[in-house]
């Protein structure tokens, strides 16, 4: 059964706070918005001078690193991005790390949920060879915010995850899927913007993302990311309880504390503990789940999920969402 040997993580130099944003949002009463109230997030990093195959590179090099490998010894990248051409920018990241061009490169744009997507390919990937994956998560969501949009400027942040596949891999992957939502009209996608704003208040015509259903999302993904798990649960053969950890998408920190409410709504015991670090990275795309692995604190070998739902493949306004879940066994951290 294959699983992560190792994860990484990429956080560019530049933290832009709340007050740092290029405009301060007002409520109807000219009261200044509440921002960390509305989302828990108080910063971010902004990737300025970076880009997304610099920030790839990073988390790939410690990676090599960490297992002492070198970039000849992997078997393939598969790289999620929020990026329109993903595929391209795969295999820019694959002719900057050096991949031997017979290796297999993939590109996924699933939004939010394509570390989950990125999982599903790289483990396929793995049980074909015994050569390790690169899964790497990389995203530069400012490049597609108007950061005059009151909805999406307090969001996103910028940064780059991974971690590499291999068939002996210390963390198990016990169960993974993902897949196109149906029937979400008019929720999340990208928008022709005249007169988008960047973090430094310059203004250009751009493609940004837009979420004209944010109100339901907010009400609808922490029971639709329940159930996820409880899904994948059912899939790895295991019990409620064997869950112990979940390490989500971060799209919003009351979202996050929302999904505790929903695991006592829909019957479970004693609920896992829900990670919430979105505190200073901001909806990170689709890097977050990774980033958090990335992170993890010391602690005892358990069963961790990580859910998460997006917009759909390559942002379309399609109507459709994307939705998935992975089921970790991880190793004890020291």
């Amino acid at each position: 059964m294959p699983g992560f040997a190792a994860f990484a993580s990429h956080a560019p130099s530049r933290i832009v706070t709340n007050e740092q944003l290029p405009v301060q949002f007002t409520e109807p009463n000219g009261k200044l918005k509440d921002i960390k109230g509305l989302t828990g997030i108080e910063s971010r990093r902004i990737a300025v001078g970076e880009t997304i195959t610099s920030m790839g590179v990073e988390v790939v090099l410690q990676l090599l690193t960490a297992l002492g490998i070198r970039i000849q010894d992997c078997g393939g990248l598969i790289l999620s991005t929020c990026a329109l051409d993903a595929d391209h920018q795969a295999h820019l990241l694959a002719d900057a790390i050096g991949l031997p061009h017979d290796r297999y490169v993939r590109g996924i744009n699933d939004a939010c949920t394509g570390f989950v997507s990125a999982t599903q390919a790289g483990n396929a990937l793995a049980k074909t060879t015994d050569r390790p994956i690169l899964v790497i998560a990389s995203d530069k969501t400012s490049d597609l915010t108007d950061f005059s949009d009151p909805q999406t400027a307090i969001l996103f942040g910028d940064g780059a995850a991974g971690g590499m596949i291999a068939p002996d891999g210390r963390d198990r992957i016990l169960d993974v899927f993902s897949r196109v939502l149906p029937n979400w009209p008019n929720i999340l996608g990208l928008r022709d913007a005249p007169e988008a704003m960047d973090i430094h208040g310059n203004k250009s015509r751009r493609k940004c993302i837009h979420m004209p259903g944010g109100l339901t999302l907010y009400r609808k993904v922490p029971d639709m990311m329940v159930d996820f798990i409880l899904e994948g649960v059912r899939r790895a053969g295991i019990l409620n309880e064997d869950v112990k950890d979940v390490y989500s998408h971060h799209a919003n920190g009351n979202i996050l504390e929302r999904m505790k409410e929903s695991f006592l709504r829909k019957g479970w015991m004693k609920p896992p503990m829900v990670a919430n670090r979105i505190l200073h990275m901001g909806n990170m795309g689709s890097v977050s789940i990774a980033r958090l692995l990335a992170d993890l604190p010391a602690g005892p070998a358990r069963i961790a999920a990580c859910p998460a739902v997006g917009a759909a493949p390559d942002l379309a306004n399609s109507g459709e969402l994307t939705g998935g879940n992975i089921i970790i066994a991880l190793a004890q951290r020291e």
